[in-house]
Parts: structure tokens; sequence; C-alpha cells
């Protein structure tokens, strides 16, 4: 028997594993990315690579690596610049596999990711839609003692979405789940008009619709911790700060229709939706502003803290945005200093 046409069979006879990967401008870290993928102990798997539209010569450095060290493993296409939900959708319509990982290219999937997250998809009698996973923080893979363990393990589904909504940080960062495809193609994919927080508002609008989910134990992935848009610093920038905006009024409809809006998660969203109306006022046209009043003004209607929040927007109509925000500078410096 030809021991490498044996290895080949058994390979060729394991659950396919798509790995989607959208890419912009990450050329220098994007090899590493792939890389991760292909040293993974799971063998049969497939890379996707999504260029939306990269200006850093990445076209001409795959086709190099596609002749070379990624040949037959890692298909590599360019799209117009669409964003990276429009690029995962995009890998999504070309994967062919079983199970479906999703990855930034900055980030890392350590080598038994795979393999350990299958394990617990494939036993026992149920059929979990997902399993997700523990991982790390960091700048380097090289020193993961250098990171911090991110991730939460929950029982159910819906114990994740509370969890999340409540402000628990990477909850389920993009890497952590691996998917069964046919949940995922099943259901609406990634919403192209969002950016910040894309993954936060696809993940808990399937965990809404996930009948179970599997776990490991194990931290299995790394995200590189770099300069790109937060949250926290989206203050002076107007796009980010909509689009965290838009992100949190369709958690707000995902959760309402799953029948989990109650005080506790209404709680865990104004806080967020708080640093956001900061954040608006700051950058945002008038148009903007009124617009997140109006769904803050609704929302405050339905918590105990209702009070306070309007009461706060009836000021900043009063007195206007620039006098509120210098205002409320002067109140926090105060504040600081006592």
């Amino acid at each position: 028997m030809n021991p490498i046409g044996s290895e080949q069979n058994r390979v060729v006879s394991l659950p396919l594993v798509s790995i989607i990967i959208p890419t912009y401008n990450r050329k220098h870290l994007l090899v590493e990315a792939v890389q991760s993928c292909l040293d993974q102990t799971w063998r049969n798997i497939e890379v996707i690579v999504v260029d939306d539209g990269s200006t850093d010569g990445t076209d001409a450095f795959a086709e190099r690596q596609i002749a070379g060290s990624w040949a037959g493993r890692v298909q590599y296409h360019k799209q117009e610049n669409a964003g990276a939900s429009a690029a995962r959708n995009r890998g999504l319509e070309l994967a062919r596999g079983e199970y479906v990982q999703f990855l930034d290219s900055d980030d890392i999937l350590l080598k038994d990711k795979i393999s350990l997250q299958i394990a617990q998809l494939e036993s026992g009698d149920g059929k979990p839609d997902g399993c997700s996973c523990t991982g790390r923080l960091g700048r380097s893979a090289q020193d993961l003692g250098a990171t911090r363990q991110i991730g939460i393990r929950c029982e159910t589904p819906k114990e994740y979405i509370r969890r999340m909504c409540l402000g628990v940080v990477h909850g389920m960062s993009t890497p952590a789940p691996l998917w069964r495809r046919s949940f995922l193609i099943s259901r609406p994919g990634w919403r192209t008009d969002i950016s910040l927080g894309d993954d936060f508002e696809y993940y808990l609008r399937l965990l809404a619709e996930a009948k179970s989910m599997a776990f490991v134990e194990q931290d299995l992935f790394l995200v590189r911790e770099h300069d790109g848009p937060h949250l926290s610093d989206a203050k002076n920038n107007r796009a980010a700060t909509l689009s965290a905006i838009r992100t949190h009024r369709a958690v707000v409809e995902t959760v309402r229709e799953a029948g989990m809006w109650d005080t506790g998660i209404q709680a865990g969203i104004l806080r967020t939706a708080r640093t956001l109306y900061a954040n608006i006022l700051a950058c945002g046209t008038s148009d903007d502003i009124q617009e997140i009043e109006q769904w803050l003004w609704a929302l405050a209607s339905e918590s105990r803290s209702r009070w306070f929040l309007r009461s706060v927007m009836l000021l900043r109509k009063a007195i206007g945005t620039r006098l509120f925000l210098k205002a409320t500078s002067t109140y926090l410096a105060v504040r600081k200093g006592v």
C-alpha cells in the first residue's frame, strides 16, 4: 500500500473545515494568520482569503504564496472595498466545508483549535450548532505568557446573550466559535452596514437561534492587540460611532425577538448607550444627535434610570450641545480632582 496515498485518503475522509479570512492592507500580518491555519493538527481544511480591496500589494504577495507554500490549500479572492462583513459573506458563499471558522487577518489559531472543537461537536448524541472556547489577548504569539485570557463558558446560548449584553468584553471573539456550515447558511449573514461590533451583532443573532453550543475549556486562539477602532476610542470618529449605534439597536431588536428583554439586559445596553450618546455629541451632526435621543428616550422609558437619562437629554436640548459638553467636561474634571 502507498503510505502517501493512504494518508491522503485518511485526510479526505475527515469533515472539511472552511477557514474564512477577510483582509485589508495587512500583508505583514496575513502570512502568520494563514500559517496558523495550515499548521492545524486537523488536516482537512480549506483557507479562503478574501481581500477587501487592499492597496498594499497583498494581491501580488498572495499570488507568490499560492505558487509556493500555500499551493493547493489556500484560495485568494479579491473584491472591491466593501468592508470586512461583506468579505466574510463572500467567503461563506465560497465555503464547501461542513464546519466554518472565521478568522481576522491579524489573529491566530493555536494548532489544536479545530481538532478539539470538532471532537466536542462530533461527540455524544446532540448536535450543537457551534463550539466556543477561551483564547488569549496580547501582542505576540511568541510570548503567550505575556497575554491574558479572554472568553466565557456558558451552559446555554441564551446565557451567552445575557452575559455579552451585560458588558462582558471579548465574551465571544471573532475566532472563538467553530460553526456548522448548515446552521450558518440557513440564516442571514453578516450585516454590511456595521463595522464596529459586527461580530457581536452577528454572533448574538446566531445565538438567539442556536439550540445548543459546545465548549472547549482551553485557550485556542490569539486576538492580537492593535491600534484599530474600538468603542472606547470612537468618540472622535463619527463613522465608527454611528456603526456602534447601529450595532446596539440591532442587538436590542434581537434580544426583544428572543423574549429576553428584561431589566438586567436593559441596564447593560443602556450603560453602553450612554457612552455612544457622549461620543455622538462630540462628533455627530444635529440629525445624528436627534436620532439617538429619540432612540434613548424610548429605551429609557423602560428603565429604572429613565428620569436621569431623560433629564440629561432635556438639559442638552435646553442649553445646547456645545455648552452641555463644556459643563460636563468641567464637572468631570472637578470630580476627578476631589
